[in-house]
């Protein structure tokens, strides 16, 4: 997960719980012989979160990390192709039940809470142009070096992670201006990552959770009930899909290998997707 796919800590870490949730279930602490599991198992496996009263999205990610667990066990050998392909899929995700994403007003409050009379402020707020704007994933912040950005002809290489291979994305006219200040501010390191710490640890690269907990940060003093930066990249998507974009352009610029995947981000506000229209790149 962490080699070949680039995944976050996080995720890595909820495939792992929901790995070890199954193996509990299915062997109950005796020895592993997946000679004895069959797909019927599986489904059980499955029904029995239906039947505790699992939430639909709960649902989802726990078959997600499950479906890619049981693929590694069959690619080392230890379980037959079927097993794996027998993890169902569940496709009615509850979008508009809830909104994820930010609507403009939103999204200017957020991004108008950042101090940038501050060095580190400047820096929070460039990280908040970064996944708003750009749709970038708060690992795909961090792993960003000082030579991806290319600020002469206005475009920024971003990093493999998950299963993105790495892209390149125009840079808006003011993420670029707000790049800029930033690095005139970013304290003297030896490090090459462009977001380092300024009041404490000083000159260290930024991990993806304190990128998270400095929008975090931002939400509270919005008075916002969310947390988490994905809603950042779901508002980049819906934003794009409001104002025409299709869904293989959003996923090109999100680095989603798959079209499907895309289409759970952009979500449509009836109400209010003339107010979401907003041109990028700038």
């Amino acid at each position: 997960m962490e080699s070949d796919r680039g995944l976050s800590p996080t995720c890595r870490a909820s495939y792992s719980r929901a790995a070890d949730r199954y193996m509990a279930w299915q062997f109950h602490g005796r020895r592993v012989d997946w000679r004895l599991v069959g797909p019927q198992d599986v489904w059980r496996y499955a029904a029995r979160m239906r039947d505790k009263g699992w939430k639909v999205k709960s649902v989802i990610d726990e078959l997600s990390g499950l479906r890619q667990f049981l693929r590694f066990v069959h690619v080392r050998g230890g379980c037959s192709s079927g097993i794996p392909q027998a993890v169902p899929s569940v496709n009615e995700r509850p979008r508009l039940l809830h909104r994820e994403f930010l609507t403009e007003e939103e999204q200017r409050r957020l991004l108008s809470s950042f101090d940038r009379a501050s060095p580190e402020g400047r820096r929070d707020h460039t990280m908040a142009l970064c996944m708003a704007d750009l749709g970038l994933r708060s690992i795909e912040v961090a792993r960003l070096r000082v030579g991806d950005l290319d600020l002469r002809h206005g475009r920024m290489t971003v990093p493999a992670a998950k299963r993105s291979r790495g892209r390149q994305l125009p840079l808006p006219r003011h993420v670029a201006a707000a790049l800029r200040i930033y690095l005139r501010a970013r304290p003297a390191t030896a490090s090459d990552f462009l977001f380092v710490g300024h009041a404490k640890l000083v000159g260290r690269p930024l991990s993806s959770l304190a990128i998270r907990a400095a929008i975090d940060r931002a939400y509270r003093r919005c008075g916002f009930p969310w947390y988490g930066t994905h809603r950042l990249r779901r508002s980049f998507a819906t934003h794009l899909f409001a104002h025409g974009a299709n869904m293989k352009e959003i996923a090109d610029l999100l680095g989603h290998q798959l079209v499907t995947t895309t289409e759970r981000y952009a979500q449509v506000d009836p109400d209010g997707l003339r107010a979401l229209v907003r041109p990028w790149p700038i």
